[in-house]
């Protein structure tokens, strides 16, 4: 069973090995999402994609990011090293 989320996202730590599962679930979505050309599929996915994010504890990215360009990935990353 899924721990309660509420409003403002998930209030709680995940074991290690929970935390684990849930960041390969994300991986897992945010791969299909990229090479998703279906509306339906999208629709489908995202709010999942944003409960793992809160689940997790962070930040889900713009979605934007998902059709953005690569060569200009740059621009993304500017000061994280």
């Amino acid at each position: 069973m899924l721990p309660t989320l509420r409003k403002q996202g998930f209030f709680g730590t995940l074991k290690p090995k929970d935390y684990l599962a849930v960041t390969r679930q994300i991986n897992q979505l945010t791969r299909q999402l990229v090479n998703s050309k279906n509306v339906f599929e999208w629709k489908t996915l995202l709010p999942q994609l944003r409960v793992l994010h809160n689940l997790a504890g962070s930040a889900m990215p713009e979605v934007a990011l998902v059709t953005a360009d690569f060569a200009q990935s740059d621009l993304f990353v500017g000061g994280v090293s």
